[in-house]
């Protein structure tokens, strides 16, 4: 049963699927008369999903991944 609720978990907690969820949440609560919030949780959802649309934020995430060890110098000489 772990198994399932962790799959359900992860789909319902990527980034992509995340931004989705705000949205619709934000246009349900429009639909139900909660003007404010639901143009917050708008307003939250597009602004993310244009940043992560224009911006480079995948290569600005792996930057630190990449620098935290130092690359191995090259073998002088023969190995064998």
């Amino acid at each position: 049963m772990s198994f399932v609720a962790g799959k359900i978990f992860w789909y319902l907690t990527q980034p992509g699927n995340l931004l989705l969820l705000i949205l619709i949440a934000g246009w349900l609560l429009l639909l139900a008369g909660a003007r404010r919030m639901g143009h917050l949780l708008l307003g939250l959802g597009l602004l993310s999903l244009l940043a992560v649309a224009v911006l480079p934020v995948g290569s600005w995430l792996m930057v630190p991944l990449e620098d935290r060890f130092p690359a191995r110098p090259a073998l002088e000489g023969e190995v064998d």
